[in-house]
């Protein structure tokens, strides 16, 4: 009888513990689905730990809680992760208030970020947002990789929402290679993608793409006029001449029936080797009055 006993006692207190952490799982995860909703995105599972995600300042931005540290009471955390943009992006760690784990302060007045090229994204949107972080938050970039965290399940919209921004301001930063695109002649975005243009009026296309390694390359194709042969060893000298012009020296030309494509070695950001580039590549496809395969 006590046995029986001890066995309903048993199995009432497994029952009450799944109960208890499916409860824990879902703490906040109202909250959570009505920040995605307003913003355009999806709820990814029942618990806040499956997540939403949601697009913000042109990057998919993801808001899960996961378990962090051993043994049993596990830290229960809150992360707003997003892909880099542009790749490699700058490189930062930053805490809120304190320097463990060796980070930086970052100061709303006067903001340390671990690389210096990165200051240009300490917009007012970003200052703001940064504000609303609770005072353990951290952000961190790899490269790659953009995370903001901070300890606990947050449930209030405007600290999430901030963590939600930060992230998205730090991921999207493309150090002006959206501005450099802009200033093609006849560049218009395409699906409203600043980072994808197409130039008139030949429909030339100049696009940052990702690399198989991770990284990302700025891509320029022309469409050819004409399917005449040409041997990428013995380029004309204008041609050739346009390509170094445009630092073309560790890129790749790529030459098919029907379009002649450059690949530049990573983000190229400068406007004369845009526009020295676009240069060579018309006349190379025979879409300018100087191109020698026309």
């Amino acid at each position: 009888m006590l046995a029986a006993l001890a066995l309903v006692l048993f199995g009432a207190a497994i029952v009450a513990s799944v109960s208890e952490a499916r409860a824990r799982r879902r703490e906040g995860a109202d909250v959570w689905a009505e920040i995605a909703a307003a913003r355009g995105g999806a709820v990814l599972g029942p618990f806040v730990d499956d997540g939403v995600e949601m697009t913000a300042s042109g990057v998919t931005v993801r808001l899960v809680a996961i378990d962090r540290g051993e043994p049993i009471p596990v830290l229960r955390q809150t992360r707003t992760w997003a892909r880099a943009r542009v790749r490699p992006a700058p490189r930062l760690a930053a805490g809120r208030r304190c320097r463990r784990r060796g980070l930086a302060r970052l100061d709303v007045a006067e903001p340390v970020w671990g690389d210096r090229s990165t200051r240009a994204l300490w917009t007012e949107a970003t200052r703001a947002a940064w504000a609303r972080l609770p005072p353990g938050a951290i952000v961190h970039s790899d490269g790659a990789l953009v995370r903001c965290e901070t300890d606990g399940v947050i449930t209030e919209r405007a600290v999430i929402e901030a963590m939600i921004d930060v992230v998205a301001a730090v991921a999207a930063w493309d150090g002006g290679v959206g501005r450099a695109l802009a200033g093609l002649p006849g560049a218009e975005p395409i699906d409203g993608d600043p980072l994808t243009v197409r130039l008139a009026p030949d429909g030339t296309t100049v696009a940052v793409r990702d690399q198989p390694d991770g990284s990302c390359a700025l891509v320029m194709r022309v469409d050819r006029a004409r399917e005449a042969a040409i041997d990428p060893a013995r380029l004309p000298a204008a041609v050739a001449a346009g390509l170094r012009a445009a630092g073309a020296g560790a890129g790749a030309l790529t030459i098919t029936r029907h379009h002649v494509e450059w690949r530049f070695d990573g983000v190229e950001r400068d406007p004369d080797r845009l526009r020295a580039a676009l240069a060579a590549l018309r006349a190379l496809a025979g879409q300018s009055g100087d191109g020698p395969y026309r």
